[in-house]
């Protein structure tokens, strides 16, 4: 079992990928924004964290960086659904992603690329 982060400004997301990963059998917490993201890593580090790339306080991309310096062998796994964005998905793997996720997806989506990002079969 894994603890993991999801960063994402909005709330049913958030409530979706909880769902999803607490039925995978792994313990999640939750952030509503980049910074507040970034704040509970530093006091308690998680196996793994996916963060949504476009939010109101910031992006992705400040995250996964800010993460590679706290901790850099943090899983990540990169998540966005605005248009065009499989760019800026590819820029995340450039920062260290270990995983992308294109919206929309689907709860099998889900949990292949966290098991991939988490590397369990």
């Amino acid at each position: 079992m894994a603890t993991i982060l999801v960063i994402d400004d909005t709330d049913a997301v958030r409530g979706l990928f909880r769902t999803i990963i607490e039925r995978a059998g792994h313990e999640v917490v939750e952030a509503g924004s980049g910074h507040e993201g970034i704040r509970l890593f530093k006091e308690s580090p998680t196996d793994a964290v996916i963060t949504d790339m476009h939010m109101r306080d910031g992006n992705g991309l400040e995250v996964i960086r800010e993460l590679r310096v706290a901790r850099p062998h943090v899983r990540i796994l990169a998540v966005s659904g605005a248009e065009g964005e499989d760019r800026m998905l590819s820029v995340a793997k450039l920062l260290g992603a270990d995983g992308i996720l294109l919206k929309p997806f689907g709860v099998q989506d889900v949990v292949k690329a966290l098991s991939a990002v988490l590397n369990v079969n």
